[in-house]
């Protein structure tokens, strides 16, 4: 993480502002559907940082799904591939 921020630019909150969201908020459980995020940000952004194992049509299958019920259960979902 202090690399990443290391990298943000000085004159930019929003990218500070974002690093520690996901320093701050990682790995958030949701009871319903019942998902571990990746990050979370308040009131109701759910922040997925997806490699290579999402391509896998099973898995794929299994996130949009996943996708779907949380944006059904009022949450704004970010997937960042």
């Amino acid at each position: 993480m202090a690399w990443l921020r290391s990298l943000a630019n000085s004159r930019s909150d929003i990218e500070r502002t974002f690093l520690t969201t996901l320093a701050d908020e990682a790995q958030t459980p949701i009871a319903e559907p019942c998902c571990i995020l990746d990050s979370f940000s308040t009131p109701n952004v759910c922040i997925f940082c997806n490699g290579s194992v999402h391509d896998k049509p099973a898995q794929a299958g299994r996130d949009i799904e996943l996708c779907r019920e949380l944006i059904n259960c009022g949450y704004r979902v970010i997937v960042i591939r």
